[in-house]
């Protein structure tokens, strides 16, 4: 095995390191140049992860221009190589599968190689067979990088993460007019058992393919666990609950008697497992508790996440997911006191749901995905935030800006105190006042006896969301300053000033520059508030929309649901111009699924509402571009021709003159947008200029 570090994949609590910030392909163009003209690697114009595939080509005495020479496997010694990967093999084919039904007739390949990077399986359509042929992405063929240069199963093997290679980042000439993704599939030990990939004959790519190639791979990753241990007591576990039963959940083995089997990567990160765990551990050392008192709770609710506490003071939650009827004669046992104690924790967290959700919250990587602008500023956001620097989310209504909110605070250094949200346009104009700052006993007609923290106060050592900040009065919003400043508050009624400590996001749809200009909002307020400003992309404009839609469909249907989405209605969906967001689509999602009957596994037409697949069929959505891919919500005025030609534009200046950038995106290859630029009349000067004929 090739592999020279220990592999850790993504999670919640981590971002998710994709194809972020690739260089242009006039940067690569010069690396490359400067590669085979002096044998050196400039620092920092290639991603790190390509940069340092790279380097390790280059110390391997690897050269741009060499032959593409792989060893291929005799037909015996394939043979031999499946079987030792049979289970590996079996398990990825439904995904494989489902992966070709996704991309359709494109011209791409979905392969499968062991952790040596030899091709175990290759499914795609015949018309790409010849390019397979050609460039070696035959079964028994290895992709090792000390042999291929930077390639995705091969590069993929070295740093153990999930990868796109591009076009001319791949290191030999030969190969550089493809566009790889590829993901690691770890065994029930958490080591690299194999990778997942999709490749295609074009170097600009998709952005979703690695979020599907990921999730794909994840998903193998639970099967092979599920199958190789589904004799056994299995517990799904996660420090959030909402991550029970997802993809990123963890998940442990355990024998009859406690003894621990196998643990998954994202369960020893969540239990800070050693590799000497497997052997040395138990129900009892983890968890101070017996097996047998988990699996009565678990019989005693079936449908209710378990609360567990840790002999290390962690907080776990988990469910059963096999094994309940495997222990029938440990479970006749009377129940222990740390069974009770268990139950007793659980009941409480079922008492509080919304303290432990606001608590829990959610991460970036749920949030963001794999929109790597998205995820590059949630980032910087959580530096700025713990540094208690305010920060403004802008985005359209439904847009998800309070779940990114309660993702910053997550991930801050102040997610052991509270998120506190205050909806201010939710709230009649006369109780802001006292929502916001709390107010003393008998300070007004009607106040509750006692008096009223207000959401100032609750949020002290944690994060005071205000959402729709737009809508706040004027009077407030001097007030809000002056708590900004002087970091303390006095209730409604109360001589008493209380200092406070807490991060502040606000959040609005609004345009609050416009709104300043206009005397609706107040300058030294905006500025005080817009310490960094994040700007959250309507859904239609999102690179990641069918990763988005997976990922609700995980969360709304659960983990080993089984359902997919026809690709012919996913389609239709990317090119819906989604004018509530998130939102809309989530509600889609969950009314579909209560739609569909017993034993169906694929969403359809047949499941949405009749209004909405009016509209959705009614052509009533913004300019589209190529095979419906929505560019922009609003649609330039004049002809048809004009519009188009006016949304090439914006792209090319968007993206400062880069074509291919620009063409990405569009939605469309860089051929069909020199093609519509000739056709507009539009003279490309040079990659960093077009002007009209």
């Amino acid at each position: 095995m090739e592999t020279d570090l220990m592999p850790v994949h993504s999670s919640p609590t981590e971002p998710n390191l994709t194809e972020s910030n690739q260089a242009a392909p006039a940067v690569i163009h010069h690396v490359r140049q400067l590669v085979t003209d002096q044998g050196v690697l400039p620092a920092g114009l290639l991603r790190r992860e390509i940069e340092t595939s790279w380097n390790r080509c280059l110390q391997q005495g690897l050269r741009l221009d060499q032959k593409l020479e792989l060893p291929l496997l005799a037909r015996d010694e394939l043979r031999e190589v499946r079987e030792r990967n049979n289970r590996l093999i079996s398990g990825s084919v439904p995904e494989m599968e489902a992966l070709c039904r996704h991309f359709g007739k494109r011209d791409c390949i979905v392969m499968l190689a062991d952790a040596n990077a030899t091709i175990l399986k290759t499914l795609g359509e015949s018309q790409f067979s010849d390019k397979a042929s050609r460039y070696s992405l035959l079964p028994g063929s290895s992709w090792q990088e000390s042999r291929a240069g930077t390639n995705a199963f091969g590069t993929v093997l070295k740093q153990g993460k999930p990868l796109m290679v591009r076009g001319g980042e791949h290191y030999i000439d030969a190969i550089s007019g493809f566009s790889c993704s590829a993901a690691p599939i770890y065994d029930p030990f958490g080591k690299i058992a194999g990778v997942l990939d999709v490749s295609s004959y074009d170097v600009l790519g998709s952005c979703h393919n690695l979020g599907l190639v990921s999730m794909s791979a994840r998903l193998i990753e639970h099967r092979l666990f599920l199958d190789h241990y589904q004799d056994s007591v299995i517990l799904a576990i996660h420090p959030r609950i909402e991550f029970v039963g997802s993809l990123w959940q963890g998940l442990l083995a355990f024998s009859s008697d406690g003894q621990l089997l196998a643990a998954n990567q994202a369960a020893q990160r969540c239990l800070e497992l050693g590799p000497l765990a497997i052997e040395r551990d138990d129900f009892i050392s983890l968890f101070g508790s017996k097996l047998s008192a988990v699996i009565n709770l678990s019989r005693e609710s079936v449908h209710s996440p378990l609360l567990l506490h840790t002999t290390q003071n962690l907080q776990i939650h988990g469910r059963l997911l096999s094994g309940m009827d495997g222990v029938e004669a440990i479970t006749a046992e009377p129940e222990s006191s740390e069974g009770l104690q268990l139950k007793q924790a659980q009941t409480k967290q079922v008492k509080q749901p919304v303290r432990k959700a606001h608590n829990q919250g959610i991460s970036l990587a749920g949030v963001t995905l794999e929109d790597t602008v998205l995820s590059r500023s949630a980032q910087r956001g959580v530096k700025v935030l713990n540094h208690q620097i305010p920060l403004l989310l802008t985005g359209e209504t439904g847009a998800g800006k309070e779940v990114l909110a309660r993702a910053l605070h997550t991930e801050s250094n102040r997610n052991r105190a509270d998120f506190v949200a205050l909806n201010c346009a939710a709230i009649p104009e006369g109780l802001v006042e006292s929502e916001l700052f709390g107010y003393q006993d008998g300070a007004f007609t009607g106040a509750r006896r006692g008096g009223m923290k207000g959401k100032v106060l609750l949020a002290d050592k944690g994060t005071l969301f205000l959402d729709e900040i737009g809508d706040m009065p004027l009077d407030m919003q001097a007030r809000l300053l002056r708590v900004l400043q002087e970091r303390s508050i006095t209730p409604l009624g109360s001589g008493k000033i209380i200092p406070v400590d807490l991060a502040i996001i606000c959040a609005t749809h609004r345009d609050l520059k416009s709104m300043v200009a206009q005397g609706k909002f107040r300058e030294d307020l905006y500025y005080r508030l817009n310490g960094m400003r994040i700007q959250i992309p309507p859904l239609r404009k999102r690179s990641n929309f069918v990763g988005i839609l997976e990922h609700l469909l995980q969360i709304e249907a659960g983990f080993n649901h089984g359902i997919q989405i026809d690709p012919l209605l996913i389609n239709k969906l990317k090119s819906y111009r989604w004018p509530g967001n998130l939102r809309q689509l989530q509600t889609l999602i969950k009314t579909s699924l209560a739609f569909m009957e017993e034993g169906e596994s694929l969403i359809s037409e047949d499941h949405l509402t009749e209004d909405f697949l009016e509209e959705l069929n009614s052509g009533r959505r913004s300019f589209e571009v190529n095979n419906g891919a929505d560019i922009d919500t609003k649609a330039p005025s004049g002809t048809l021709k004009n519009a188009q030609t006016e949304l090439i534009k914006q792209a090319i200046e968007e993206n400062l003159g880069n074509i291919s950038a620009a063409a990405l995106s569009l939605g469309i290859s860089r051929a069909t947008l020199y093609r519509r630029l000739q056709n507009a009349g539009i003279k490309r000067v040079n990659d960093r200029q077009v002007l009209n004929s």
